[in-house]
C-alpha cells in the first residue's frame, strides 16, 4: 500500500509512505517492471529502488530502534516526529501489524509527481494478484 504523505510544497512533507510485507530485491523490481536487465530502463528501476530502500527512511526500524520509549506509540512517533498529518498517521499506523517494512520517501523522479506516480509505484511494488 502507498499512502501519501502530504501536498506541501516542503519537500521533506511531499512524498508517500510504502507499506509492504517484505523487502523486494532490486532484481525482483526489475522482473516486476518487465524490463531487460542491463537497459536503460532498468537502471531507473534500480536507482528507485536505492531511492527508496536505501536512502530513505525505514519507519518501523527507525521507531523500534530509537524512538520506541520515547512516544507511547507509533502513531505518536508519526505525528511528532515526522509531523504527519493525523488521519496520514492513522492509515500507516493501521498498516503496522500487516507491513513489515514501511518507508518513507520523497519522489526525487518527476514520473512520480504526478497524478499517477502511486498507480505507477502500486504497479511496480505491490504483487500482482491471479484471478
Amino acid at each position: 500500500m502507498i499512502i501519501a504523505t502530504g501536498e506541501d510544497d516542503i519537500s521533506w512533507r511531499r512524498g508517500f509512505v510504502v507499506c509492504l510485507p517484505a523487502r523486494p530485491t532490486a532484481a525482483q523490481l526489475i522482473r516486476q517492471a518487465k524490463v531487460r536487465e542491463g537497459s536503460y530502463a532498468a537502471q531507473i528501476v534500480t536507482s528507485l529502488y536505492d531511492r527508496l530502500f536505501r536512502w530513505s527512511l525505514d519507519l518501523g526500524a527507525d521507531y523500534a530502534r530509537y524512538y520506541r520509549l520515547e512516544y507511547e506509540s507509533f502513531e505518536e512517533y508519526l505525528a511528532k516526529r515526522l509531523n504527519f498529518d493525523e488521519d496520514v498517521c492513522s492509515a500507516i499506523a493501521a498498516q503496522e501489524p500487516r507491513g513489515s517494512v514501511m518507508i518513507h520517501a520523497t519522489p526525487g523522479f518527476a514520473f512520480l509527481d504526478d497524478e499517477n506516480g502511486d498507480e505507477l509505484l502500486s504497479a511496480l511494488l505491490e504483487p500482482r494478484r491471479t484471478t
